[in-house]
């Protein structure tokens, strides 16, 4: 049913932001409120676990690494366009393992010693079942992006 997308996010971000304190996390939306077609619920969780992942990310950086001594930073952006409305989740964290990017998504595949692989997988199956996208890269520098791509018909729902 319809939602205002632009406070899901805001609430997913702040509810995250609380949980990790010591990490700086930037807000980019639209000044409207837009409105998406989607489970509400189901896609607060592609968002709380995409922003999670982004967290523990940025805490599993060496403590030796000088990387381990900038701030942690996440930043979700989002953005209305043509025939989409996109929402990028960045972190300078370790980064997803290049060896796995294929496979990331597929249930049980996971990079930590401790992850069970089942979060990015249940994400890219609720993506999947609203008729959107989930992208997932390395960032150039550090950390890594998850894209996150919802179609619309106008670029409004």
């Amino acid at each position: 049913k319809p939602i205002n997308f632009v406070e899901l996010c805001r609430q997913t971000w702040f509810l995250e932001k609380n949980r990790f304190p010591e990490i700086v996390y930037e807000l980019n939306l639209p000044g409207d409120d837009m409105t998406l077609n989607c489970d509400r619920q189901q896609i607060g969780q592609v968002l709380t676990n995409l922003l999670k992942n982004a967290a523990e990310s940025i805490c599993s950086r060496p403590s030796t690494n000088i990387e381990r001594t900038s701030v942690g930073l996440i930043c979700l952006d989002m953005a209305i366009e043509a025939t989409s409305v996109v929402v990028h989740i960045t972190d300078n964290g370790v980064g997803l393992p290049p060896e796995l990017l294929d496979s990331i998504t597929e249930p049980y595949v996971t990079g930590r010693d401790k992850g069970t692989g089942l979060g990015l997988a249940i994400t890219n199956k609720i993506m999947e079942d609203h008729n959107g996208e989930l992208i997932l890269r390395n960032n150039d520098d550090m950390g890594a992006t998850a894209t996150l791509v919802f179609k619309t018909t106008d670029g409004s729902s």
